[in-house]
């Protein structure tokens, strides 16, 4: 398997991520029968053009690998894959424990790959709001003017 590297992970800093996205949910929700609850945390799939891009430790072989995951209801493709770096090794066993298997990241590897994607974003407000205009005295998350602007396509 090819790795990646940690600096290349400053590519995927314009991706809507979704940092809170298990990857049992990821799979029940891209299958058709589990994609069927508007209530859940994450509205269904609409269609092939609705994707997915979440991270998650896989530790079923050795090494353990991050990797990024890019997910749609026809396929699935790893975008970036990394051995677990050492210094995440304790916070994978005190999480996971022996467990084998495919988990969301533990808080701790989030904010190292957090840190890790938006370390070229030059701008000083880093995953804070920004004003649209200052006369118009509101401010909105870019990540919500990013979902939106996906969101409004769909429906023309």
């Amino acid at each position: 398997m090819q790795y990646s590297s940690k600096e290349d992970l400053k590519k995927f800093g314009s991706l809507p991520i979704e940092w809170d996205l298990d990857p049992a949910d990821a799979v029940t929700l891209y299958l058709e029968w589990g994609n069927n609850d508007w209530h859940a945390e994450h509205p269904p799939v609409r269609s092939k053009d609705d994707f997915a891009y979440y991270f998650v430790l896989d530790n079923w072989a050795q090494p353990p690998t991050l990797r990024l995951v890019m997910r749609n209801s026809e396929a699935t493709e790893d975008l970036w894959v990394l051995p677990l770096p050492e210094e995440l090794r304790t916070s994978m066993e005190e999480e996971f424990g022996a467990l084998k298997g495919v988990f969301m990241p533990s808080a701790a590897m989030k904010e190292w790959l957090r840190s890790r994607v938006h370390a070229s974003w030059p701008l000083p407000h880093q995953g804070k709001c920004l004003p649209l205009r200052e006369n118009w005295g509101i401010i909105l998350p870019l990540k919500f003017l990013r979902e939106w602007r996906n969101w409004h396509t769909h429906w023309i």
